[in-house]
């Protein structure tokens, strides 16, 4: 599950987010590869320093959008464009958890081969 902590302020006018704090998302390497073929989807990292980040993408071929502390959203992006995909991105998974979980339990044991 994850958490998103955001800060609602008013900048110039507008009703802003403010991302305070991500957690509950799973590292690249630990999702299945078919996740990232479409999008959305969202990615956690490493850096080669060893900080991490967490990025959504919700377009084929453009980059993503960081979702770190300090980043802001406008709200109508926030609400419109940026939770849904969320939301989205978290159905995905699970769906190819459940499709995953089927899988192990069709394919994984031993088998032998008499010739």
């Amino acid at each position: 599950m994850i958490k998103i902590k955001t800060k609602k302020k008013v900048i110039r006018g507008e009703k802003v987010r403010e991302i305070i704090e991500v957690t509950g998302v799973i590292l690249q390497e630990s999702l299945p590869k078919s996740y990232f073929e479409t999008v959305p989807y969202i990615e956690k990292g490493r850096f080669n320093s060893g900080k991490e980040y967490v990025s959504i993408f919700l377009v084929n071929g453009v980059g993503g959008r960081t979702l770190e502390a300090g980043e802001q959203f406008g709200e109508k992006a926030w609400e419109e464009t940026f939770l849904p995909g969320i939301k989205k991105a978290g159905e995905k998974l699970h769906q190819l958890r459940i499709q995953e979980k089927q899988l192990k339990e069709d394919w994984e044991g031993e088998e032998t081969f008499v010739i």
